[in-house]
């Protein structure tokens, strides 16, 4: 059964990406409320799937992506998860500045 599922979502977000990009913006907004509200664990779940679906469907490189790459590093950094946030965090940098230059768009804390 879990097979026949997969395969309908797989063949559900051939035929509609735009599905499965507006779920990936849904995905980053819920992930940054629950961050809000300190509820970490929820907050690096739904960031993961932003960043899954973000990168499928756009690219690793496309602003949206890079932007969910920083929101999953926060979450984990908001987790305590400081080690496997520092490099999300210094390769959403990375991005940022190839996208824009040396000065990123995007401030983080």
């Amino acid at each position: 059964e879990w097979i026949v599922q997969r395969a309908c979502a797989l063949e559900r977000e051939r035929r509609y990406p735009s599905v499965s990009v507006l779920a990936a913006d849904l995905h980053f907004a819920l992930a940054n409320a629950y961050r809000n509200l300190s509820r970490s664990q929820p907050a690096v779940d739904q960031a993961r799937a932003a960043l899954a679906l973000r990168e499928r469907h756009l690219g690793p490189e496309h602003p949206a992506s890079v932007a969910a790459l920083a929101s999953l590093a926060l979450c984990l950094r908001g987790a305590g998860l400081l080690a496997e946030a520092e490099p999300l965090l210094r390769a959403a940098l990375e991005r940022e500045r190839a996208l824009h230059g040396a000065a990123p768009r995007v401030r983080v804390l």
